[in-house]
């Protein structure tokens, strides 16, 4: 039984998802054969890494300084969905270079760094039950409308969840609005300027 004061958890999530299209829950994702859990489990996964990849407070870091190695490259992290540089003079982007993303230097056509580190802007790809209960009813919801549209179709049942959708998406963009807001005031950077403007 679900706990109502607890997170939601990836298997709550899914069993949402199953109850959208009117199927009963299951125990555990590890199950086999059960074609709609593999569908929503799916649908959950593609639906975390999307929403994540526009980028929130809890899950990017401005400034990430990244080395080059021994040969002069710099490997994009494991886990990243975009890396950025946040000098907008360095023309840096990711390329794939024998099987690694690495950083690539377009002006130079080259993937050997001059500078070490770069600073990135980098959004991180994380577990669904790692990330804010806010994000998770808001990717819970997207998800679990997208699945009964591919499973069902119905246009009531769609109707339905578009609603709870959007006001997932408000709670969410609400939290993220707070926490800019706190975290305006812990960059001296930012701070300075909105107090101080220079032209």
């Amino acid at each position: 039984m679900i706990n109502p004061l607890s997170p939601m958890t990836k298997l709550d999530a899914v069993n949402g998802m199953l109850a959208s299209i009117g199927q009963a829950p299951v125990n555990s994702l590890d199950v086999t054969g059960i074609r709609d859990v593999n569908i929503a489990t799916l649908a959950l996964d593609n639906t975390t890494r999307e929403v994540l990849n526009r980028g929130w407070s809890f899950n990017t870091d401005k400034r990430y300084p990244l080395s080059v190695d021994v040969n002069g490259y710099i490997n994009v992290p494991t886990g990243s969905l975009s890396v950025d540089p946040s000098d907008p003079s360095l023309d840096l982007v990711v390329r794939d270079n024998g099987g690694q993303l690495m950083l690539y230097d377009r002006k130079n056509h080259t993937f050997k760094i001059n500078k070490s580190p770069v600073e990135c802007d980098i959004i991180w790809a994380m577990d669904f039950e790692a990330i804010p209960q806010a994000a998770r009813t808001y990717i819970a919801t997207r998800a679990a409308r997208i699945f009964q549209s591919q499973v069902i179709g119905s246009d009531i049942l769609f109707r339905f969840t578009d609603l709870h959708e959007t006001e997932a998406f408000a709670l969410l963009t609400r939290m993220e609005a707070r926490t800019k807001d706190r975290n305006i005031f812990r960059n001296s950077s930012d701070t300075n300027g909105v107090f101080f403007y220079r032209n």
